[in-house]
């Protein structure tokens, strides 16, 4: 049964005002059925993620942000560090079960927690912290009262951000494709652009996958940023051959 209201839930639209009002009851409703239950919130956290025509971005992502730490709070962490320093025997059938569970569990707790440090440095851009942060970075500082509580505000948030990012790091190899965007953008806001350069050409020569389209483009601001506006440009060129906007037709 619990099963069967997952897909239904799943299944819903959230393209209007009402799509999104049902979507949000049903939410509600099955987290009181089924507290803790991390499928489900996974569940509605990917729901979130999948939205689009969002109005309001930061409340947008504060959701995402929310969502992803209900994940999180499901998972005993203790627990699966506990597993994962222990080493299990693959000829016990009940021990492999269990090892799938747990590869589960920190599959679903390192996409939490990307996904919540996606969102907050979303929700740092949108803000306008970026710059303060490389400033304090950098020295410079504001000495006025609006310019200090920015820069407070620029701490919280790099605080959260480094904080979660920490924590990611104890349970994924962060170099990834997976998971990679978001050492970029660690090193990025931490005015590291080379370093943050390095690793998104590191992802895209990873042989696991094709480079995605968005590699390309972080590695194109990336070197705007750095200065370097003949690269950018000789890379710009190349993205219309390595992403046409449609395929010739022979």
């Amino acid at each position: 049964v619990r099963d069967a209201k997952l897909k239904v839930f799943g299944s819903l639209k959230q393209d209007t005002d009402e799509g999104r009002s049902e979507w949000k009851k049903l939410a509600q409703l099955l987290k009181s059925e089924y507290p803790e239950y991390t499928p489900l919130l996974v569940k509605i956290m990917e729901s979130l993620l999948s939205r689009d025509n969002i109005d309001d971005k930061t409340q947008h992502y504060d959701e995402v942000i929310d969502a992803a730490n209900e994940v999180i709070d499901s998972i005993d962490r203790d627990e699966l560090a506990k597993f994962f320093s222990l080493k299990s025997d693959p000829e016990d059938e009940e021990a492999e079960k269990n090892k799938k569970k747990m590869e589960t569990s920190r599959n679903q707790l390192a996409q939490a927690l990307y996904q919540k440090g996606l969102a907050l440095a979303e929700i740092e851009t949108l803000k306008g912290e970026k710059g303060s942060v490389l400033a304090g970075i950098e020295g410079t500082k504001d000495s006025d009262q609006t310019g200090g509580q920015s820069a407070v505000g620029s701490d919280v948030q790099s605080d959260l951000f480094e904080e979660n990012f920490k924590e990611l790091t104890k349970w994924v190899d962060l170099k990834s494709s997976k998971y990679g965007t978001l050492s970029v953008l660690s090193e990025r806001r931490c005015g590291r652009l080379g370093t943050a350069l390095k690793v998104v050409n590191e992802m895209i020569q990873d042989d696991g996958e094709p480079p995605k389209k968005k590699l390309y483009e972080l590695k194109l601001s990336l070197l705007d940023e750095i200065g370097w506006s003949h690269l950018s440009t000789y890379e710009r060129q190349w993205m219309h051959v390595r992403f046409p906007p449609s395929l010739p037709l022979f």
